[in-house]
């Protein structure tokens, strides 16, 4: 799959027949370096990237994994373009041949010849400063950069702002918090994934694994690291046509908690050190140079102070060579251009089958492609290649833009959860018909009787999972597993400890289903209220094996199990299990909610007399209505 280096690369190449020249012709051999633009842009993605899924009780993950994005798995539609491809020297060969004085390759005393590294031609002075341009406009494109800068506030500070800001809001929003702001300045290629990190690396002994390959079980200690600090993983892709930038990003924040917790084992200490994840997940179409918000939410299950974290991202694309125009052209001149479309295919594939040969047939220039000098073809792997006037490009190139910005539009969901008694849902019940709030009204009317436990909302594209979370957490021993000798004939046991990780806090995950031409979208909700109780231990008798101390240096390389096991003598020690309590209160929803309104989405009964009342929002803030 070619990446969208190619875009438009092919926009505009001369045209020379050497075929048709009389006398005798010059011709020179030159050799090019095109390794630049056939080598993959190397991503990094971040070594340590800290788990931050959900603190439950029945589900335990501690491991820190890179599975694809960084680990996180992004739910992917349609198309699959691979990161930073290069593109392949056979490609760049066919272009050249088919654009540039196609008719003169006929000529047996000119030739073409191309590795992964060079490009090796023989041709006329005037066909070579053809392909001489032509790959100074690759190189051009492929060294385009993009400036981010990404910022975490307090989401207090928001008030109610729209998604892209202001310069006067942006200022506003600076002043408020002073210094209590984290700010991260990256410059990544186009197409490229970069991480940093702001913190420090901490070590603890999380655990005692039991490695039972051999005779006699051994004890391993297991020792995680936890980034605590700010991790940040931007991937950036300037869409097509656009100068818009197609941007995956996600961000956490992980802090301590409080004091490490140690628990005495038989097998020795153990650390649980409590801490605090945050974090915002988003996919997204940033216009250049616009602070954006990414996401932001405050969580107040825990109390009445509010703890809430907000991102703002700005991007710019800028060149760091110089771009070549190419040269100008006779507008009744038939000419092939060709433009990447793989970001619309991705984003358009499962609303439907999009006909966009027949689209473009009929509604851009419909008279022009009647002529049998044009052609128009539209390849799988995510290009538009036409034939055609310089009219006609014109026109195809905003058909392009138009489309893109329909596909990138970006979408807000807000969701809010309060609890409060039962007749007071039921009033606020009768003044949603059909499930929509015409006002706010009901929100001041029962002010005093409305507790808000959570406030979040989120930015980007449809069709993409948006995700935050904010909770405590932190390891304790749920159980203990016996483990004997791995050959089958040992019976000497071993405990293993368990350790789990559970806390209190609060996740979100918005998914909205993209409909173009809809005043409403189809949404899944998967919101998580947590809290846990740590209260409850219990002693228990582990088995536990010691040498016998009267025969120290007995075994030798000739002992045989049966002597082992003599020397070995079974011991029942106290040890201790943690019995957390966790209140759990969670909606899954998957519903249609009309854009703009805000709707009431579920109702549940919480602890003991109150219930929860969940409402959520769907803004169209570009592409659509609002």
């Amino acid at each position: 799959m070619t990446s969208a280096l190619l875009l438009c690369f092919v926009c505009l190449l001369g045209q020379t027949n050497d075929a048709n020249s009389t006398g005798k012709v010059e011709r020179i051999h030159r050799t090019y370096d095109i390794q630049f633009l056939t080598e993959a842009i190397r991503q990094y993605r971040s070594p340590l990237w800290p788990e931050i899924g959900t603190p439950s009780l029945l589900k335990y993950r501690h491991e820190y994994a890179d599975d694809g994005f960084g680990g996180v798995s992004f739910e992917s539609v349609g198309l699959e373009v691979t990161p930073g491809k290069g593109v392949s020297e056979k490609l760049i060969t066919e272009i050249i041949r088919t654009n540039i004085a196609e008719d003169s390759w006929l000529n047996k005393s000119n030739f073409i010849r191309s590795t992964s590294k060079t490009l090796s031609v023989r041709q006329t002075v005037e066909v070579h400063k053809q392909i001489d341009a032509f790959l100074k406009r690759l190189r051009a494109r492929r060294a385009r950069m993009i400036f981010f800068e990404a910022i975490l506030v307090p989401a207090r500070v928001l008030n109610g702002m729209d998604s892209e800001l202001t310069d006067e809001e942006y200022r506003s929003i600076t002043k408020a918090v002073n210094q209590n702001q984290k700010s991260l300045i990256l410059t990544i290629y186009n197409d490229q994934t970069l991480n940093t990190f702001q913190g420090k690396i901490q070590t603890q002994l999380y655990d005692h694994e039991v490695n039972s390959t051999g005779v006699i079980p051994t004890r391993n200690p297991s020792i995680r690291k936890i980034p605590l600090g700010l991790t940040i993983e931007i991937h950036p892709s300037v869409i097509p046509s656009t100068g818009k930038i197609h941007t995956r990003v996600k961000v956490a924040s992980i802090q301590r908690a409080g004091e490490t917790l140690k628990h005495s084992g038989i097998m020795g200490d153990l650390e649980f050190i409590p801490l605090e994840k945050q974090s915002i997940q988003t996919e997204l179409v940033l216009s250049p140079d616009r602070m954006t918000i990414a996401g932001y939410f405050e969580d107040r299950s825990l109390g009445d102070k509010s703890k809430g974290l907000a991102l703002l991202i700005k991007a710019k694309p800028f060149d760091t060579q110089k771009p070549i125009d190419p040269p100008p052209v006779d507008p009744d001149l038939f000419i092939q251009r060709a433009y990447d479309i793989s970001f619309l295919l991705k984003r358009l594939s499962s609303e439907g089958d999009h006909n966009f040969e027949t689209e473009i047939l009929y509604s851009v220039t419909p008279e022009i492609w009647r002529d049998d000098r044009s052609d128009l073809d539209i390849s799988t792997s995510g290009f538009i290649q036409a034939i055609a006037p310089k009219k006609t490009h014109e026109a195809l190139l905003k058909w392009i833009q138009r489309k893109t910005e329909l596909a990138g539009k970006k979408i807000s969901g807000k969701v809010q959860a309060f609890e409060t008694d039962l007749p007071t849902l039921l009033a606020i019940r009768s003044q949603a018909p059909n499930d929509i709030f015409s006002n706010d009204n009901w929100k001041t009317q029962y002010k005093d009787k409305l507790k808000l436990l959570y406030s979040g909302a989120l930015s980007g594209l449809s069709r993409t999972h948006l995700k935050s979370g904010s909770y405590k957490t932190r390891g304790y021993i749920s159980d203990y597993e016996t483990v004997s000798g791995g050959t089958g004939f040992s019976i000497i046991p071993l405990t293993d400890p368990v350790i789990r990780e559970a806390g209190n806090g609060v996740t979100f995950d918005l998914f909205v289903h993209q409909t173009l031409n809809s005043t409403s979208a189809l949404v899944n909700l998967k919101l998580a209220f947590y809290k846990t109780d740590f209260s409850k231990s219990l002693k228990i008798l582990t088995p536990y094996n010691l040498e016998k101390t009267d025969t120290p240096g007995a075994r030798t390389s000739n002992t045989d199990s049966s002597t082992i096991y003599n020397s070995m003598r079974l011991t029942w020690l106290p040890s201790i299990v943690e019995l957390p309590k966790q209140t759990l209160n969670s909606c899954e929803i998957r519903r249609r909610v009309q854009f703009g309104k805000e709707s009431l989405l579920q109702i549940q009964q919480g602890q003991g007399t109150k219930w929860l009342l969940y409402t959520g929002t769907i803004t169209v803030e570009t592409g659509g209505e609002k």
